[in-house]
C-alpha cells in the first residue's frame, strides 16, 4: 500500500510565509526610506553639506512665496441711491427699482398687470442680495453706476437685468413706470 501524505496544509502554510516574509519586507523598506525633503529646502540643504558655514553666520531668510492674483475690491454703494432699469423678457421689459439705504437696499418689480413684487435685503461690497414673498430673489452687482444681474419670481423664469443709477423724485419714477404701463410696453 501506498500511503500518501496530505499536501493541502503544507503548502496553505509555505503561502502563509511567504505572505508574511512580503509583508515584513514592503514594511521595512519603506519605514527606512528618509522622509522627502522639500524642494525648495533641497539646493540650500546641498550647499550647507558642501560649504558649512561658520556657526556665527546668520541663516538667510527664505525667498518670500509667490503671491495669489488679488482681485480688486468691489466697488462700495454710495450711501444712498437709487437705481431703476428693465428685465428683458418674452412679453416686453419689466421694469426694476432698486434703492440702497447704508447696508439695507430693497427692490421694487412691477410690469403694470399681473407682476408687482416687493424685495428687501442687504447692499454690501458692492452686491445686492434681495429676497421676497413666494421665494422671489434678485442678486446684484454693482459696475460703475449700475447694478446689473438676475430676478426670479414664483412662476417665471430667472430674468437678467440692468438698472441705471438715476437722481430722479420717486414721483418722476412713477411717473414714468405709470407711462410705460399705459403704452402697453
Amino acid at each position: 500500500m501506498t500511503t500518501t501524505t496530505p499536501r493541502g496544509p503544507v503548502l496553505t502554510l509555505v503561502a502563509m510565509l511567504g505572505l508574511a516574509l512580503t509583508l515584513v519586507l514592503v514594511n521595512g523598506a519603506t519605514s527606512r526610506d528618509a522622509p522627502p525633503v522639500p524642494v525648495a529646502a533641497a539646493p540650500a540643504a546641498v550647499t550647507a553639506a558642501a560649504d558649512p558655514a561658520p556657526p556665527s553666520a546668520a541663516p538667510e531668510p527664505a525667498a518670500p512665496a509667490p503671491e495669489a492674483a488679488v482681485e480688486p475690491p468691489a466697488a462700495a454703494f454710495p450711501a444712498k441711491a437709487e437705481f431703476v432699469g428693465e428685465a428683458p423678457t418674452a412679453k416686453g421689459p419689466i421694469p426694476i427699482e432698486i434703492t440702497v439705504d447704508g447696508g439695507r437696499a430693497k427692490a421694487y418689480v412691477c410690469d403694470g398687470k399681473k407682476i408687482e413684487v416687493w424685495l428687501q435685503g442687504t447692499a454690501e461690497d458692492g452686491v445686492v442680495e434681495l429676497t421676497g414673498r413666494k421665494g422671489a430673489r434678485l442678486s446684484g452687482t454693482l459696475t460703475g453706476d449700475a447694478v446689473d444681474g438676475t430676478v426670479v419670481l414664483a412662476g417665471y423664469p430667472e430674468w437678467t437685468f440692468s438698472a441705471e443709477a438715476t437722481s430722479s423724485t420717486r414721483a418722476e419714477l412713477d411717473r414714468a413706470r405709470a407711462s410705460l404701463s399705459a403704452t402697453g410696453s
